[in-house]
This record gives C-alpha cells, sequence and structure tokens, in this order.
C-alpha cells in the first residue's frame, strides 16, 4: 500500500513539472516571433478623369488582405510590376517593384510610421503600416 501511495504521489509531481516547465517555455516562444497584424488598405484611382479603353478593367482591383510580420508584407494576390512605396512625412522614403512573391521583405532600417502605397498602371492602394525594431 504504502508503495503505490508513493508511485501517484510522484507522479502527480512528474505531471506537475512537465506542466510548470511548458507554462515557463510558451511565453518564451511566443517572444521570438513578431505578431501578425492586418494592414487595412484602400483603393483609389490614379486619375480620376480615367477614359477606360476597351479592354481594359472596368472596376477596381479587389482589396487584398496584407500581413505585416516584423518587416514582413505577405499579400493575398502577387502585385506583379506593381510598385510598392513607403511615405512619411509626405515625401516617399522606400520604393521596390513587387515581382510574381506574394512577400517583401522591408530592410530593417525602416523604423516608424509609413504610409504604404501598392501602385498599379491606374489604381493604387493605400493604408498604413508601422515598423518598429527586431
Amino acid at each position: 500500500m504504502k508503495q503505490s501511495n508513493y508511485f501517484l504521489k510522484s507522479k502527480g509531481l512528474i505531471f506537475r513539472l512537465i506542466f510548470l516547465s511548458l507554462l515557463l517555455i510558451c511565453p518564451m516562444a511566443k517572444a521570438s516571433t513578431p505578431p501578425a497584424t492586418p494592414v487595412y488598405v484602400s483603393v483609389s484611382p490614379i486619375n480620376h478623369d480615367l477614359i477606360l479603353v476597351p479592354g481594359q478593367h472596368k472596376c477596381p482591383p479587389c482589396v487584398p488582405t496584407i500581413i505585416l510580420q516584423g518587416h514582413t508584407l505577405s499579400f493575398s494576390y502577387a502585385y506583379v510590376d506593381w510598385e510598392l512605396q513607403l511615405w512619411q512625412n509626405g515625401m516617399e522614403v522606400y520604393s521596390e517593384t513587387l515581382t510574381s512573391s506574394s512577400q517583401v521583405v522591408l530592410p530593417s532600417y525602416l523604423v516608424g510610421d509609413y504610409e504604404l502605397r501598392i501602385v498599379g498602371s491606374t489604381y493604387y492602394l493605400h493604408g498604413n503600416i508601422s515598423l518598429g525594431d527586431e
């Protein structure tokens, strides 16, 4: 009887140690990856007097889902040959032509609040992002 009691107590102690170690490890794992935040954008025409020619799109592009995680922007759609621009205080501070990838890694030296613009031939998407130190 004493041996089975000892076994049950040691089994409970081992379970508690494992549970407590998992509680300590989980917050450390979360701290290593920056949180993913959605970027809300609007669609605007580049030229408000836009005259459509036959074969040209008559409606604006769909508003994409854009996720910012650290300095990485992930798009729900690959905007091939569109230009990604970051603006701060009315000045363009960064520009990059998008390729077939649906992800862009921004340079780590960019820190602060920016207006994000993704510019196509007739429309552009715009929203605000905040980049921090990593």
